[in-house]
């Protein structure tokens, strides 16, 4: 995370300085080739300036470059790692007479970023670290992007992800952070809006909060990352609160079909996460949904199937009026029997319910221990205390 937010960062900087520095009052187009080199030095990849140069100096120095494109490592599908429509740049007078670069904004419109990690391991946002020679400070006070795409894709798991129309405002005080971000994106149809901080990335450790507003829900994490070197991590506190639980897990991607309406509730929960790329687990979870409380710790293993092992107690299941909350289909226009839980999930669940309603009566004290495995949920062992 931090090779890739220096790498891009490079690239900027000497994009922005190559131009400044050059001369003032001359046709800059000749310069094109002299800082598309001073680029591909810095980063070892193949730079173009495919459009024009635009600068003003008074009364506030201002870039504008347009058609630049950042070439992809060798192996790489895309061609380009990242390629920019147009980058907008102010910076401050005074420090740059002194030596210092000081972006007061910088705006890079329709840039498209690809971000691949290769079969053999490899990964084209780590760049060469450049030794030698003294350091220009750099400084970007405000940094914006318009209808960015994102594009994020790993060979060694077969996984793509893409976020499309990004718009986001952030700024840092340097380089490496701390950084505030703001904007919106849409990932897999679905637009999200996004509020984060995060702290400087030179440290072993470093704080982050991210917000993310889907429709009517809300999902937060406040905590700490660690390993921003080598194998990421995550460790704090994630809450989810909406409207709806049916249609937020609806708009994530859960496909719930008739069994949505047991879920078309308000909700919120919370929890103390800790995981990394291998596992999550998920500790002191306290949910509400409607008037059901639940409480419970899961183990999480992401792959194909998702794999979810945990413990769960609930005060009070009204399964009448969940079965009620079904729809009713004539019996010959009956469907299959849709399964109760999303397939692609897999995994052993020990769960208790203090008060369980079945035809109006309570049943106390339910202890159900069941195996869940591609939409079919297996009962392993069962308790309970039968109403009389």
């Amino acid at each position: 995370m931090k090779r890739l937010a220096l790498g891009l960062v490079v690239i900027v900087v000497v994009l922005v300085a190559g131009v400044v520095f050059a001369p003032f009052f001359v046709d800059l187009d000749p310069y094109k080739a002299r800082i598309a080199a001073e680029i591909s030095k810095a980063t070892g990849r193949e730079v173009a300036i495919d459009g024009a140069i635009a600068l003003e100096i008074l009364p506030q120095p201002h870039v504008s470059i347009t058609g630049v494109r950042l070439g992809n490592i060798e192996g790489a599908a895309a061609p380009d790692m990242a390629e920019v429509a147009a980058l907008d740049a102010s910076l401050a007078l005074g420090p740059l007479l002194g030596g210092d670069v000081q972006v007061t904004s910088i705006t890079l419109i329709r840039p498209i970023v690809t971000l691949e990690r290769l079969a053999d391991g490899r990964a084209n946002w780590e760049f060469p670290t450049s030794g030698g020679g003294e350091a220009t400070s750099v400084r970007f006070d405000q940094v914006a992007i318009e209808d960015g795409t994102f594009i994020l894709r790993d060979e060694t798991t077969g996984q793509t992800f893409q976020a499309d129309a990004v718009e986001l405002e952030a700024t840092a005080q340097s380089l490496a952070g701390p950084f505030e971000i703001d904007g919106q994106a849409v990932i897999a149809g679905l637009a999200l809006g996004i509020e984060a901080r995060l702290g400087a990335l030179d440290r072993p450790s470093t704080p982050v909060g991210v917000q993310l507003d889907v429709g009517t829900g809300r999902l937060a994490f406040d905590g700490t990352l660690t390993g921003l070197d080598g194998a990421p991590a995550a460790a704090g506190r994630v809450e989810a609160s909406g409207e709806s639980l049916a249609r937020l897990l609806e708009a994530v991607g859960v496909a719930l079909g008739p069994t949505g309406a047991m879920a078309d509730y308000p909700f919120a929960a919370s929890a103390e996460i800790k995981g990394d790329a291998g596992s999550v687990a998920l500790g002191g979870l306290v949910a509400t949904v409607g008037e059901t409380r639940l409480t419970g710790a899961f183990d999480i293993v992401p792959g194909t199937p998702l794999r979810i092992d945990g413990v769960v107690a609930v005060n009070r299941i009204d399964l009448d009026a969940l079965l009620a909350a079904l729809p009713v289909t004539a019996p010959a226009e009956a469907a299959p029997t849709a399964s109760l839980v999303p397939t692609g999930i897999a995994g052993d669940l020990s769960v208790g319910v203090d008060a369980l309603v079945v035809k109006g009566e309570i049943v106390q004290q339910v202890r159900l221990d069941v195996a869940v495995e591609d939409g079919v949920v297996a009962l392993q062992q069962g308790t309970a205390q039968l109403p009389g």
